[in-house]
Order: structure tokens, then C-alpha cells, then sequence
């Protein structure tokens, strides 16, 4: 009887080998997982519309572009933490720097290569209509910031690159933000026997 029972029972052996078996096929299967999303992402032709690691939560700004981030062909965010060629925190002799500050409108997320954003074809177009001086467009645009966000990282930040004009770019964030402010507000106000307001802007 004491033979029989133990005829059923897996030996450790067997189990360590299942284990192992089931593991090596877990990160095979991983590998080929990685190797064909990087191969999607190198040889896609449309902008990819979320970007792995562009973004890290920032302890102030809620967050903020990961720099000397370069994503294949698609995007790269230099030393700086702007979108585009290296800038030097120093302004070149005979140069008019302008900054655009903004959110992803600015960042210009759905075009692709860097060249292509809107600020930098502002600075193609201004440096063909203007010959005494270089013009130079620095890309300040992050994702999903507001106009605090903004206005923080030029008083903490961004006053340093010296910018001879600063377009600040923004509002479609904040407006969502704020919409969404008013109805958390509007839900906490519902009250017992509360007559409704005719108009839904009356709160306001």
C-alpha cells in the first residue's frame, strides 16, 4: 500500500523541471513580445498616438518630459527637456530667441520628425523673411501641463535660456480642468429639497 501511493505522487525532480519549462517559455514568449513591438513602433507610418517613457511624474509639476529621451525616428527631447536640436542655456551673438510655451498643441505630438512641429517651421519661415538676425525657436511644450504648470517652470526654469519673446500657448487643458472642477463642485452642492437652477451657468 505504502509503494502504491507514492506511484501517483510527482517527484521533486519532475516539478523543478515543469517549473523551469514553464519559465523558459514565459520570457520566450516575452522576448518575441518586445522584439515585435519595437519592430511595430520602428516601422510604423502614422505618429503614434502614446509614447513609453516621453513622461515621468515630476514631484512639482505633476509631470514632465523624460530628457535625452529619443523614441526611433518619432519624437526626441534633448538635455534641455525640449523637443528638438540641443539649445544652450547661453542666447548666440546675433540671435532672437523665442520660446514656445504650451502643452502638447505646442509639443506637437501628432507630428512627426522633430522638424516638423509647428515651432520649429516657425523658425524656417521667420529666418526666411528676416536677414540681420538668426531667429531661434526653442519647442517648451509638455503634454498635458496647465497654465500653472507653465507659469512655474518659467519663474523656475525656463527665465535662464534669456528669450527675447515668449509665446505661451495655452488653454485647452485648463478648460477641460476647470469643466471638470465645476461639475465635481456641482455634485457636492446637491442638497434635500434644493430647487435647481433654470440654467446650468447660473452656479457659475
Amino acid at each position: 500500500p505504502e509503494r502504491s501511493s507514492r506511484v501517483g505522487r510527482p517527484r521533486a525532480a519532475d516539478i523543478a523541471l515543469a517549473v523551469s519549462a514553464t519559465l523558459v517559455t514565459v520570457v520566450l514568449v516575452g522576448l518575441v513580445g518586445e522584439a515585435a513591438a519595437r519592430w511595430r513602433e520602428r516601422t510604423r507610418d502614422t505618429v503614434p498616438g502614446s509614447v513609453s517613457g516621453l513622461m515621468y511624474r515630476h514631484e512639482r509639476l505633476r509631470h514632465a518630459l523624460t530628457r535625452d529621451f529619443e523614441y526611433y525616428d518619432w519624437f526626441n527631447v534633448n538635455a534641455n527637456g525640449f523637443r528638438g536640436p540641443a539649445v544652450g542655456i547661453e542666447k548666440p551673438d546675433d540671435t532672437f530667441r523665442i520660446m514656445v510655451v504650451g502643452a502638447s498643441t505646442v509639443f506637437d505630438l501628432a507630428v512627426s520628425p522633430d522638424d516638423r512641429a509647428w515651432p520649429a517651421r516657425l523658425a524656417v519661415v521667420l529666418n526666411e523673411r528676416v536677414d540681420d538676425v538668426e531667429v531661434e525657436v526653442i519647442n517648451a511644450g509638455v503634454p498635458g501641463s496647465l497654465l500653472l504648470d507653465n507659469l512655474m517652470r518659467l519663474q523656475t526654469e525656463l527665465y535662464r535660456y534669456d528669450p527675447d519673446l515668449i509665446v505661451l500657448y495655452q488653454a485647452h487643458n485648463d478648460l477641460i480642468a476647470a469643466l471638470d472642477r465645476i461639475h465635481e463642485v456641482e455634485e457636492t452642492r446637491r442638497q434635500p429639497y434644493r430647487i435647481e437652477p433654470v440654467s446650468p451657468w447660473s452656479d457659475w
